[in-house]
């Protein structure tokens, strides 16, 4: 439900606005779902991946720049975990532990050190052991075994977590972070859940949104103060 201009409901067409819940034809055994600016992305219990919505970026990772308005299998990426969607880009964890990226790149989000959109999946290079992935507007973050934690994309207000605010074109490694037991993202910025069950967050905290009891940028993770 909700807008469909770009054909984001997945329903064959882009008519109208779905103001009640409409069931999307011919979807089934869907694993989870994620959403980016104008297009949606589902996980099948397969493995597979399928697609929707706007593609001006190959944000839909069918090797084209062309809208779909029904769910498209993203050819060639099997074995698929779970997923996250940036604004026009996504990512994908596979069973083995590698990630593989396709949409735009304005911002390195695709992390693999080459500049450029891609609307085909593609391998993040170095990046192994991977169990969890979480992305933020244009950015990613994916912990791996062991507990630490890699980033790429955009940083320009320390979303990585690296101490820097140099976009990264490849994963760099969130200083300080061991035994993550889960990850999440905002708009800029990132949080992980410790072993110890604390928070840390680290980036933008205009808002506060880090709940460090401050204000301004954290440059690496910082413990929240949760009661």
């Amino acid at each position: 439900w909700g807008t469909n201009a770009y054909g984001e409901l997945g329903i064959g067409s882009t008519d109208g606005a779905g103001h009640m819940p409409t069931l999307v034809p011919g979807l089934t055994g869907v694993k989870s779902v994620v959403l980016g600016a104008q297009f949606a992305c589902a996980v099948l219990t397969t493995g597979r991946v399928k697609c929707w919505g706007d593609n001006a970026r190959g944000q839909l990772g069918d090797g084209t720049i062309n809208p779909h308005y029904s769910p498209t299998l993203v050819p060639g990426l099997t074995g698929v975990k779970a997923i996250a969607a940036a604004a026009e880009a996504v990512c994908a964890l596979l069973n083995g532990g590698t990630v593989k990226c396709w949409g735009s790149d304005t911002s390195g989000q695709l992390g693999n050190g080459a500049p450029g959109d891609n609307p085909s999946p593609a391998t993040v290079p170095g990046l192994t052991g991977a169990t969890s992935i979480a992305a933020g507007t244009f950015f990613f973050c994916a912990t791996r075994t062991g507990g630490t934690e890699k980033c790429w994309g955009e940083n320009y207000h320390s979303e990585l977590g690296d101490g820097t605010r140099v976009t990264g074109q490849l994963p760099v490694t969130a200083k300080g972070v061991v035994g993550a037991l889960a990850i999440g993202a905002g708009d800029e910025f990132s949080f992980e859940i410790t072993a110890s069950r604390t928070i840390r967050a680290w980036g933008n905290n205009h808002w506060g949104q880090l709940g460090n009891g401050q204000r301004g940028v954290a440059g690496v993770p910082t413990r929240a103060l949760v009661p």
